[in-house]
């Protein structure tokens, strides 16, 4: 399987398929002694050329658009498996809640083992089986064993549903990967929408048999290309990797491991989680609220392809094929609503790259525009298809601006759910996922009911009115959305209790579904712990030494002359980061031993790291020195956190240099005013050259920058954020009255 992996993605791969590239640098390790992504490694899924992750990106996604186009396909043939299999019509809207309840089981499996062995062999055997599953579907003699094939082929298409995200949070960084997500969420409606249009058509001409053959070609085109889709997972990549290197014996590196080995996660606890977390989180307020709101949007996707039947074919008299082609109209008003999303998306990527702070309400807009819109088209759409002397065109127009809203409102939400539950996302997504598929799949069983009951009218008002009452809640949210949020147990803010995931025996989140975001208190607290913040006792005695003190701190140069003035010694250095400054117990370089001397910001690596995870975009202002403090030290440890020996450093000399002297001019408008300045800079700073280049790229597509200045812009930028990084350091030391260069 990996011979026929690596050939058919040979075009899209092979710069990163050579073992010699491969193995020319030696193995990175990260402080812990376990193997990482080396800065600009070729092998970091994020790292992979633009083309290859947009192949990725196209082809999981058409993994989607099979299970989502599947979902809905017989509805279009109901009579017709009525007719030959000898069933009501309303027990042959069966096949759409069988596939649908499969949906609901799918993902409580598929997650965790996707999580367990990797993306990649998740794919391949859930989609053979769902292409397997299909042909029983195909070619079943009795209703039975429709049913029993329609939801096998519903729980293992699920997989597509919910792997397809983790691997474009996989494969592309928090800036990027907004237009990929908006893409993935177009297809998971625009496929619904277009299966009833193909299966009418088929109906006329065929029996609905061959709605299964269509679904069984689609399929085996797409097992095609799925094998060439590589491993995206960064833990598996690593653990690949070291088996890798284990086999080839390289010297110094035979015992070498991936973080995934060296932890004691188990199939067992991920599965528990997997089958707990979730329904302890949706009854959480905000992902309870939003399961609500989605549910009722879900199961309304499903009803209108009941509805429109009704409209287009029952009351004007069209056949199955013209009568279900107004469906055409929400495909259209799915790609409105996609476009408005990547808008927005691009705005917010420009704020985010000013610098702006950001929270999770500020992904709401979208869905209160998305909530006042959906009740008003709901009316519009079910009065308007009530009598046939209103043109078609105009409940055809409705569908457009209803799918609009629904679009809107449906990515807006699961957005909003990622950043409020950060780590514990999937769980809360699975979730949500789980409620608003069950709703989804009782949505065929009453809706002829409903409106042979209501009339189209009656029974559009009672949706319409249900999203009136729940049309409030995203501006619920977005004003009382961070109270909400503190009193969580899931929701992480500045006061919300530890991250527990390791505790509970595994977590469901690989590092690259993390999304860390201004409110993240336990990113915080993480460093608190591991990089050795004083307690806030200690913090407070600090504060009033400072206080009491009014020399200003010693004019020194060098970094011996710092060491002199504030007690350090050589010896305690060399003894103290001597393990730490090589990894073992060898005897450090003499260049290794002067950089642990060079002031703090000679430790800054090279800019490799994202943007997001330098820290908080939302720095709230210190209302005294203890929490300027805090920020000081916190900021300068996240700068230099990927060098052990640095962190140290940092720490030590800044905790010393505020124990030892009193800047001058010490206040906490001075501290935050030049702290805002350093964060903005060392982010500045963080953008890679490549990330750098990657944006001007765009900027040419755009007809903004001539391809051969590309290069040219990039260094350019690069160079000013360094320049601009060693402005903030001037003034860092200007203001604080401190030694670091």
């Amino acid at each position: 399987m990996d011979t026929l992996e690596r050939i058919l993605s040979r075009p899209v791969a092979k710069p990163y398929r050579s073992h010699k590239v491969k193995d020319a640098e030696r193995p990175y390790l990260n402080e812990e002694g376990l193997l990482d992504f080396a800065p600009d490694d070729i092998e970091n899924p994020k790292n992979w050329s633009m083309p290859r992750r947009w192949y990725i990106t196209i082809v999981s996604i058409f993994l989607v658009v099979n299970a989502t186009f599947a979902s809905s396909s017989p509805s279009g043939c109901l009579d017709d498996i009525a007719e030959e299999l000898h069933v009501s019509t309303e027990a042959a809207g069966l096949v759409i809640t069988t596939f649908l309840l499969g949906y609901c089981a799918g993902p409580l499996m598929w997650a965790p083992l996707s999580e367990f062995y990797g993306r990649r062999w998740i794919f391949y055997f859930t989609f053979v089986a769902y292409f397997a599953f299909n042909f029983l579907c195909a070619f079943t003699p009795n209703f039975a064993g429709l049913l029993v094939g329609r939801f096998l082929t519903g729980t293992f298409a699920a997989a597509a549903l919910s792997n397809a995200p983790g691997v474009l949070a996989d494969i592309w960084g928090p800036v990027e990967r907004g237009n990929a997500m908006a893409l993935f969420s177009m297809m998971t409606f625009i496929g619904p929408a277009l299966g009833p249009v193909i299966s009418g058509f088929l109906e006329l001409k065929e029996n609905w048999r061959w709605n299964f053959y269509v679904l069984l070609w689609l399929a085996a085109f797409t097992v095609i290309i799925m094998f060439t889709i590589p491993e995206t997972l960064p833990s598996q990549v690593l653990l690949n990797k070291a088996r890798r290197i284990r086999r080839a014996k390289v010297p110094g590196y035979e015992n070498v491991q991936a973080p995934i080995e060296a932890t004691d996660r188990t199939l067992a606890g991920l599965f528990k989680i997997a089958l707990t977390r979730p329904w302890i989180i949706l009854f959480d307020t905000i992902s309870f609220l939003v399961a609500v709101y989605l549910s009722m949007v879900y199961m309304l996707l499903y009803m209108l392809f009941t509805i429109y039947p009704i409209i287009f074919q029952e009351k004007r008299g069209w056949n199955p094929g013209v009568g279900e082609l107004p469906l055409i109209g929400t495909v259209i008003g799915a790609c409105i609503g996609g476009a408005i999303i990547f808008y927005v998306s691009s705005q917010d990527r420009k704020k985010i790259l000013a610098g702006e702070p950001r929270r999770p309400e500020d992904r709401l807009p979208v869905a209160m525009a998305g909530g006042v819109l959906f009740p008003i088209t709901m009316f519009w759409f079910a009065w308007s298809g009530e009598y046939n002397s209103v043109p078609w065109i105009v409940p055809t127009l409705a569908g457009v601006f209803l799918a609009a809203s629904i679009m809107m409102i449906f990515v807006a939400y699961l957005n909003y759910l990622t950043d409020s539950y950060l780590m514990y996302a999937a769980s809360a997504l699975a979730a949500n996922t789980v409620a608003r598929s069950a709703c989804g799949a009782a949505a065929p069983l009453f809706t002829t009911y409903m409106f042979d009951s209501l009339g189209v009218g009656g029974g559009g008002s009672l949706i319409g009115g249900v999203a009136c009452l729940l049309a409030p809640i995203p501006f619920i949210f977005y004003r009382y959305g961070e109270p909400i949020r503190k009193k969580s147990k899931f929701a992480p803010t500045d006061t919300t209790v530890k991250h527990r995931d390791e505790e509970d025996g595994g977590r469901l989140e690989s590092d690259s579904d993390r999304e860390w975001s201004s409110t993240d208190g336990d990113l915080e607290r993480a460093l608190d712990e591991e990089m050795g913040v004083p307690s806030a006792e200690d913090l407070e005695k600090m504060v009033e030494r400072i206080k009491r003190h009014s020399q200003p701190a010693a004019e020194t140069e060098g970094s011996d002359a710092y060491l002199d003035h504030h007690g350090f010694e050589k010896a305690e250095y060399e003894q103290h980061y001597r393990n730490d400054a090589t990894g073992d117990d060898r005897e450090p370089s003499k260049q290794k031993l002067e950089m642990m001397y060079q002031p703090p910001c000679f430790f800054m690596p090279p800019p490799f790291w994202d943007a997001s995870l330098f820290g908080s975009d939302n720095m709230p202002t210190p209302h005294d020195l203890t929490t300027a403090y805090r920020h000081l030290l916190r900021h300068s440890l996240r700068a230099v956190q990927y060098s052990k020996p640095a962190r140290y450093v940092v720490r030590d000399r800044l905790r010393n240099g505020f124990r030892a002297s009193t800047p001058a001019h010490f206040d906490a408008a001075t501290v935050q005013r030049t702290l805002e300045f350093l964060d903005g800079a060392a982010r500045a700073k963080g953008l890679e050259h490549r990330l750098v280049k990657n944006f001007c790229h765009v900027w040419w597509e755009r007809g903004r920058l001539g391809r051969g200045n590309v290069d040219r812009k990039a260094k350019s930028l690069r160079d000013m954020a360094y320049e601009e990084f060693d402005r903030a350091v001037e003034g860092l030391n200007e203001s604080l009255g401190l030694c670091i260069r």
